[in-house]
């Protein structure tokens, strides 16, 4: 059970129902920008969701900002940081790079 936000001042449930479209359109945009296949999307909207858990519970309504403003970057974070850990390629360090092409000339 997530404890209510007091900033947003409604249930998580609820809140969560009336911003199923918020989510859906974060996961849609995060689709297009990448080349995943359509069984991945249940991924993403699990990373959406639980993006979308840590804005409700850290959102602070005291700065003036809307809470999409502060959801939608979060819950792209966790799909990026989905796709990063799930991609196939072995990435190093960027000053590896460096030295490798250092070495090669």
């Amino acid at each position: 059970m997530i404890q209510m936000n007091a900033s947003i001042g409604v249930p998580f449930e609820q809140f969560f129902e009336e911003n199923a479209g918020l989510i859906d359109y974060v996961c849609n945009k995060a689709e297009s920008m990448s080349n995943r296949t359509i069984e991945e999307y249940d991924d993403i909207y699990q990373m959406a969701c639980e993006g979308f858990i840590k804005a409700y519970k850290n959102f602070d309504g005291s700065k003036n900002s809307k809470f999409s403003t502060y959801a939608v970057p979060t819950m792209y974070g966790y799909i990026l940081n989905y796709f990063s850990e799930h991609s196939g390629a072995i990435k190093f360090p960027r000053h590896y790079a460096i030295i490798w092409r250092t070495a090669k000339e």
